[in-house]
């Protein structure tokens, strides 16, 4: 309402968007090297993903583009961010959160990954294509089912 927030803000936000288009997702908080971090765990056809729409917010680098190297990771390229994935927190209520270090998220598949450094380019929902370019040029990922 204020068009500011945190990434707990965010990635709360973000949840609550997905959940309300039919996407199983929650707002998960994990242990950095140099910072606790809020992002977006989702599960898309089953398979477990992590989103951070802090960090995918329009970039310096980019101008205007959306990054999007931090939508739809795995748990290694998030765990490469520093995050510990095997101690990740879940926040239930406002100053209250539930560790989740005695079970796991699963995030193995990288299937809707996109490169690093990736930055939208279109979103084509008729043939669900998500267009984008890289250091490599241009590429394009299908999703859903077609």
């Amino acid at each position: 309402m204020e068009r500011t927030g945190q990434c707990v803000d965010l990635g709360a936000v973000y949840s609550f968007l997905l959940l309300r288009a039919g996407v199983q997702a929650l707002a998960v908080d994990g242990h950095g090297p140099s910072m606790d971090h809020v992002w977006t765990y989702l599960l898309i056809d089953g398979k477990g993903y992590h989103s951070d729409p802090t960090w995918a917010l329009r970039s310096s680098v980019g101008g205007n583009e959306l990054l999007l190297t931090c939508f739809l990771e795995d748990a290694e390229r998030r765990g490469g961010d520093g995050f510990d994935m095997d101690d990740l927190r879940l926040p239930l209520l406002p100053k209250y959160w539930v560790r989740f270090s005695a079970s796991r998220i699963p995030a193995e598949n990288d299937e809707l990954c996109f490169p690093v450094g990736s930055f939208l380019e279109s979103l084509d929902e008729d043939s669900k294509t998500v267009r984008y370019s890289d250091d490599n040029g241009k590429g394009e990922l299908r999703y859903g089912r077609q």
